[in-house]
Parts: C-alpha cells; structure tokens; sequence
C-alpha cells in the first residue's frame, strides 16, 4: 500500500464511502467516465428557487412592459397592402414584348389600348399585326378586367406613322 500523501487519486480505494460516492455518481463509458449529472453546479435543491426567481423576472417584465408608453398598434394602411394590379397598357406591352415586338410607348383609357411602335421597316407591319391580335386576345383572356378593343401605331420610314392593328 502506499502512504497516504496530501495528493489523493479519485480511483485511490482508500478513499472510503468519498470513492463510493464519486462512483456512484459516474458512469464509465468505454474507458471515459461521465458523470450523471450534465454540470457539476446542477443542484436539484435549487430548482425551486431558480423556478421562482424566473417566475418572479417575468411579472415584473410584464408590468413594465404593460406601463410602458406607445398605446394599440395603428392599423395599417389598407390600400398600400392592396396587391399590385397593372393596367391594361403594362399588361398588353409585356405581351407585345413576348411576342418579340417591343412597344415604345403604350397608353390606355376606359379599355381601349393605345400603343406606339417606333424602327419599324415595311416588311414587320404584318408579323406586328399578327403579334398585335395574339396580344389583344392574350390580354383579354387573362385579365379580369374589360378590354374593349386596341390600336398599334408604328412610325415606317417614308409613310410616317401608320396604324397597324386595331379592333
């Protein structure tokens, strides 16, 4: 045996019921120990007071905050939350554009579209036509809204600017 020193091993069997204790306390895991417990400082004696002390944290933190200036929320502006809704000119330029036929200029009043073409040479006015008619009826069809006709106007070099389309 060896000679008790101010240095104690924690597996020194001269321990006693202290070794005992440690023991039961830990777990060996392959050749690790753990312990039971997650953390030393985990006390079971203190769960009670931790439980009231946070209890106690949340009241006084409810309190301050139902005294604290600002009142009710104010209600939100209810025609900024409307979604999006673009207009019959947006909608049939962005078919146009679809369609390869880029619109230079579109405007539209009480359903009825007008749009401008601009670079056009002589031999585009039946594919824009063509284009003009698949976008009206694209528009038409998808929109919930009433489209009563359109106009494609388009600038041709020597003949200055011509209605291609219209319904």
């Amino acid at each position: 045996m060896r000679p008790l020193s101010g240095c104690f091993d924690r597996y020194d069997h001269r321990l006693g019921a202290v070794g005992v204790a440690r023991q039961l306390n830990e777990v060996r895991v392959g050749k690790w120990r753990r312990h039971l417990t997650p953390y030393p400082s985990c006390d079971t004696t203190q769960i009670g007071q931790r439980g009231l002390i946070a209890a106690v944290s949340a009241a006084l933190l409810l309190a301050l905050l139902a005294a604290a200036p600002g009142g009710a929320a104010r209600p939100y502006n209810v025609p900024d939350l409307r979604p999006w809704r673009p207009s019959l000119a947006i909608r049939f330029t962005s078919a146009m554009l679809a369609l390869g036929h880029p619109v230079s200029d579109a405007s539209d009043t009480n359903g009825h579209v007008v749009a401008a073409i601009s670079g056009v040479s002589a031999s585009d006015l039946p594919a824009i036509r063509r284009a003009a008619a698949t976008a009206g009826r694209r528009v038409s069809r998808t929109c919930r809204c009433r489209m009563h006709g359109y106009e494609v106007r388009a600038r041709v070099p020597g003949r200055g600017v011509v209605v291609v389309a219209s319904s």
